[in-house]
């Protein structure tokens, strides 16, 4: 059974997630909205769940089977507490580290998640 390929643009959407999941992180930790935040830093985080998002779609589109995009869609949800840490942290270090320091854990999961998935039967 042909699989069809999942498009690039989905990254955009998934994206648009971040952002929100901070603001609801903010919410529930202070009881208040981040009302100081700059819209740079939520763009930050835009861009930071749009280059997980692309790896996502990257690592599924080159999956070949229906277990192993499982598999890597897994993989990309056990990371994402992690990459969330990352963002927050390295905020600390500017733009490149909110981004970076996302995309590490995002990469290395998904990275396993795919040779996992490679091996699994159909």
């Amino acid at each position: 059974m042909k699989q069809k390929n999942i498009p690039y643009w989905w990254s955009l959407i998934i994206g648009l997630a971040y952002p929100l999941l901070q603001a609801l992180i903010f919410l529930f930790r202070f009881r208040k909205l981040n009302t100081i935040a700059s819209p740079l830093d939520y763009l930050l985080f835009y861009l930071a769940g749009l280059a997980g998002a692309l790896l996502l779609t990257f690592f599924l589109r080159r999956s070949k089977t229906r277990t192993g995009r499982w598999v890597i869609l897994g993989a990309y949800l056990l990371a994402v507490p992690l990459a969330i840490f990352g963002m927050v942290s390295g905020g600390l270090l500017g733009p490149v580290g909110v981004i970076l320091f996302s995309f590490i854990p995002w990469a290395l999961f998904m990275w396993f998640g795919y040779l996992a998935g490679a091996f699994l039967p159909e």
